[in-house]
């Protein structure tokens, strides 16, 4: 349920900020004006560039170690969130047929948090980061969804044409958006978005 996840990760990273003395509300005004810049950018910078530019406009840069201390957030209290997750087993099973026939697997998943929480999430659905040829993440993307760039760049990286590709995703808005550049598409019904 992403508004449950979304709801846990707030929390969770507000805490741990205001836990090592710093101001919390700034802190989630800059998080936030990063994200919203992530989502609207249209330059050649990756996702975290833009992000970090905009953060720094909401918060002293001089306050904390930035990259520590979220380094720090996303490798312990970020993997917190994901306690208690059930995997469901026939993700597992549809990632392992699909590795036997030998099909290269993408996570395109929408690029706006660092590899580290991408690679966390993958272990609460149950899957190993080392089954995908890629990974989107904010430092290795430059678009997000729904935009065609992020889906060009996706196939840029593969090698691949739009048409040698099978989205798998739960969002009408945001995965389906690939089938313009010819890929074809299977919704996932479970949360459908």
């Amino acid at each position: 349920d992403i508004d449950e996840f979304m709801g846990a990760y707030f929390a969770a990273i507000a805490r741990f900020v205001a836990e090592r003395g710093l101001d919390a509300e700034r802190f989630m005004a800059g998080l936030k004006a990063g994200t919203r810049a992530m989502a609207v950018h249209e330059d050649d910078r990756t996702n975290a560039e833009a992000y970090w530019d905009e953060f720094y406009r909401h918060v002293d840069a001089g306050a904390a170690d930035w990259d520590a201390l979220l380094a720090e957030f996303y490798d312990v209290d970020f993997a917190r969130i994901g306690e208690g997750f059930v995997p469901d087993p026939a993700a597992a099973r549809v990632l392992a047929a699909l590795r036997a026939k030998g099909y290269p697997l993408a996570l395109t998943t929408m690029p706006m948090f660092p590899l580290r929480a991408v690679e966390h999430r993958l272990a609460w659905a149950g899957a190993d980061p080392a089954d995908f040829a890629r990974i989107t993440s904010y430092e290795n993307s430059k678009a997000v969804k729904p935009k065609q760039t992020y889906y060009a760049e996706n196939l840029a990286a593969l090698g691949v044409a739009g048409a040698d590709v099978l989205m798998v995703g739960n969002n009408t808005m945001e995965d389906l958006a690939f089938l313009d550049l010819g890929a074809d598409a299977f919704l996932v019904t479970d949360w459908l978005l």
